[in-house]
């Protein structure tokens, strides 16, 4: 298989139905989902794997990504399913290049394994399929009401969900949580950049911005709902969203020396951001001195009503969805999310010289990176 040249994987194996061999459509949808130590998701995905697997014209691959527990042994178990192993974790980026080199649809759908679909989900995706052949792309959202419980969880699953349901109808990035894109335009983009997103980033965001430069569409369906089962703990959320989000994102910015008014770049979310940094540099500089301790309170309270303004529809959403206790409590999260974006900004635009030729490399060679690891004629099993 010439894949394995590129990829380091074992060949895919597919866990055949002979009752379905012959009788199956031409495949159109290709399911793709990475899976890394996964095993504790898999209770409730695999019957929505299995369902899948047997649905018309529909493949379900999922990619174990080096995994070190039983996801492969549980994904084994799912007839119909195709697996590919590969033996080394290289993240998600390279997971989804290796299933969307294995898939036969002309249309791609992305999910992650810590992701339960809607039941009506590739429903949706093929009625878009049918109804806007000329677009690109398709993402989705998350839905109201998470697995996981947890403050930290519900806010920041929420405020994913709400950012989305207020997004534009034409997005400007990818998302590969619930993302939907035509295999042939994702072999023409070159697919994930996996010499930029070697660990979970930003890797959907940066394809996106690619297709959309390219000229490319991709459509917000926001009743496209899969809902989020990964439990958050603070420490965690706050590392991966400065380091993982943040920090790449500010690079990706300055790279395309652009900033789109959609998602979490609107002009509010930016003015939040900013809102509440100055509102942290008041309060600094209030205990230790450098401002008088009247000036900055006032500094504070200033700009942190102003936030409560510009973000009182996502307040008021809280309420309805978690009731006013969960909005008391989600109201700081939301500062302390908005002060480590500032951080992450300032320190993405002080890391940038360091990255940049990295950057300028991967977007001059990503086209010819991939162009033999997705070709049709690699894609074949074997």
């Amino acid at each position: 298989m010439e894949s394995k040249r590129y990829l380091n994987s074992e060949p895919v194996e597919t866990n055949g139905n002979p009752a379905l061999i012959g009788s199956r459509q031409p495949i159109r949808y290709s399911v793709v989902i990475p899976a890394y130590n996964a095993e504790r998701y898999l209770e409730k995905l695999a019957p929505w794997l299995a369902s899948m697997a047997l649905r018309r014209n529909t493949e379900v691959i999922v990619i174990d990504d080096g995994s070190t527990d039983s996801t492969a042994a549980v994904l084994n178990g799912i007839a119909g399913l195709k697996l590919l192993r590969l033996a080394a974790n290289q993240g998600p980026a390279a997971a989804r290049n290796a299933g969307a080199q294995a898939a036969s649809g002309a249309v791609l759908i992305f999910f992650d394994a810590d992701t339960l679909p809607a039941s009506d989900a590739l429903d949706r995706i093929e009625t878009w399929d049918h109804q806007h052949p000329h677009e690109d792309a398709l993402i989705g959202s998350y839905c109201a009401h998470p697995e996981a419980i947890t403050t930290v969880s519900r806010f920041k699953n929420l405020f994913h969900r709400f950012v989305h349901q207020q997004g534009k109808t034409y997005a400007s990035t990818f998302w590969t949580g619930c993302g939907v894109i035509r295999s042939e335009r994702f072999r023409q983009l070159g697919g994930f950049d996996t010499v930029l997103y070697r660990r979970p980033s930003i890797e959907d965001i940066e394809l996106g911005m690619r297709l959309v430069e390219a000229g490319g569409t991709i459509r917000l369906d926001r009743e496209l709902v899969v809902s989020h089962r990964k439990r958050w703990a603070l420490w965690e959320l706050i590392k991966t969203d400065v380091w993982q989000r943040g920090v790449p994102w500010t690079h990706l910015c300055l790279r395309s020396q652009k900033m789109q008014n959609d998602l979490n770049l609107r002009w509010d979310h930016r003015l939040s951001v900013t809102l509440v940094g100055l509102a942290a540099a008041a309060m600094v500089s209030g205990v230790t001195g450098w401002v008088p301790g009247t000036a900055a309170l006032g500094l504070v309270v200033v700009s942190l009503s102003a936030v409560c303004v510009l973000n009182r529809r996502f307040y008021a959403y809280l309420v309805d969805v978690g009731g006013p206790w969960f909005a008391l409590k989600s109201i700081p999260l939301h500062w302390l999310y908005c002060a480590y974006c500032s951080i992450a900004f300032g320190l993405g635009i002080l890391t940038y010289p360091w990255v940049r030729k990295r950057h300028q490399r991967s977007v001059g060679h990503v086209k010819s990176r991939y162009d033999n690891l997705l070709s049709p004629k690699n894609n074949t099993e074997g």
